[in-house]
């Protein structure tokens, strides 16, 4: 104990790092940590149709009672797979918390605020027994065929570039997150890239949009560019979701060498139809 604060000092498998903890009961605690690791996440079998609801591993804590923290590690890992550094200050609220300042980087993607400089935001509410939250932030990739397999994705688009910004807000926790039954607005932009594997079915935009059967629809022979991957130099588009259904606001747009497609319509991400 000094500087009216308890330091404290921690290690094991799952975690080592530094707690600060002041005697003023206002102020917030500070935890630094080298490594925060947790187990491989057990993933569902894709050959199998299954109606379990995804478990909420908040759903029992009131985000009320905890303290005010910032937060900082210099490693995050799931896994074998680590999702790089993140940092953030959690602000407890008479229904819920407020995450502010939320940053994750690593080598090839990041989270963080619209404006420069700034770090993303998440508002947890909690009132009831029910959570719900709500993301405002950008995320940004160079090639997403490296990033998605870490967030449990498959690899089947390669890309120089990519940016989603807009602001999400789902039922559940912060990490009960998932585009299937999420709400907001997004905007995209993915330049210099391929979609690959168009021909075995698995490479679907959002989850159902199959550019195979695209391909395949036309009288004319495009095997020499649909066999090593669907290439485009752009894909923008403005994006609406409501409950795991997505909206084209604006078009999307995909600019390719020998091609351009142009999307309007919904996806439901659930029923994964379109």
């Amino acid at each position: 104990h000094k500087e009216e604060a308890w330091h404290i000092f921690g290690q094991n498998l799952l975690l080592t790092g530094n707690f600060i903890l002041p005697d003023a009961q206002k102020e917030p605690w500070d935890i630094t940590l080298d490594y925060l690791r947790f187990p491989p996440r057990e993933l569902p079998d894709p050959e199998e149709e299954t109606d379990e609801e995804e478990i909420d591993l908040l759903q029992e804590l009131d985000p009320s009672t905890l303290p005010a923290f910032n937060f900082k590690t210099a490693e995050l890992s799931i896994g074998e797979s680590n999702l790089g550094t993140f940092s953030f200050t959690l602000t407890p609220l008479e229904h819920g918390a407020t995450i502010t300042d939320f940053r994750m980087q690593e080598d090839v993607s990041s989270i963080s605020g619209a404006l420069e400089g700034s770090g993303a935001t998440i508002d947890w509410d909690y009132e009831k027994g029910l959570h719900r939250s709500h993301f405002a932030g950008v995320f940004a990739a160079g090639d997403l065929a490296k990033v998605m397999p870490k967030w449990g994705h498959d690899a089947n688009i390669v890309s120089r570039q990519a940016r989603f910004d807009g602001e999400l807000s789902w039922p559940g926790s912060p990490l009960a997150f998932a585009l299937k039954k999420s709400s907001g607005e997004i905007s995209m932009a993915i330049n210099n890239g391929r979609f690959v594997n168009i021909d075995s079915g698995s490479s679907k935009l959002l989850g159902a949009f199959n550019f195979d059967a695209v391909v395949r629809r036309l009288e004319l022979d495009f095997s020499d560019l649909y066999e090593r991957g669907f290439s485009y130099d752009s894909i923008n588009g403005e994006l609406t979701f409501i409950d795991g259904v997505v909206h084209t606001r604006t078009p999307l747009i995909i600019d390719g060498p020998s091609s351009r497609l142009n999307i309007n319509g919904e996806i439901s991400l659930p029923n994964e139809t379109i």
